[in-house]
């Protein structure tokens, strides 16, 4: 699929851009415009999925941090779909 508006969650900004408005409320899985009332005091966004840019700072940092290419880190949604993944690319179970 190449139609960058069937994919489910993120990308917020890139729609905003490509179809204007900005008053857009992100109704993926995970979102809550009403956040747990402490998450304000963590380092991280409870309310927003990742861009493509955010998350390839994140796969850049974590590649610095294993002190791989970044080639190689892929930031996945969860563990269970990346086991899966993993077992597919070196040929084991998942």
């Amino acid at each position: 699929m190449t139609d960058p508006w069937t994919w489910h969650g993120g990308g917020l900004e890139a729609a905003k851009r490509h179809f204007g408005g900005s008053d857009w409320i992100d109704l993926s899985t995970g979102i809550n415009p009403h956040p747990w009332p402490h998450a304000t005091a963590m380092a991280f966004d409870w309310q927003h999925l990742p861009d493509a840019r955010d998350l390839a700072q994140l796969e850049s940092a974590a590649a610095s941090c294993f002190g791989v290419d970044p080639r190689h880190v892929c930031a996945v949604p969860g563990t269970e779909i990346g086991l899966r993944l993993v077992g597919n690319l070196i040929g084991g179970p998942a």
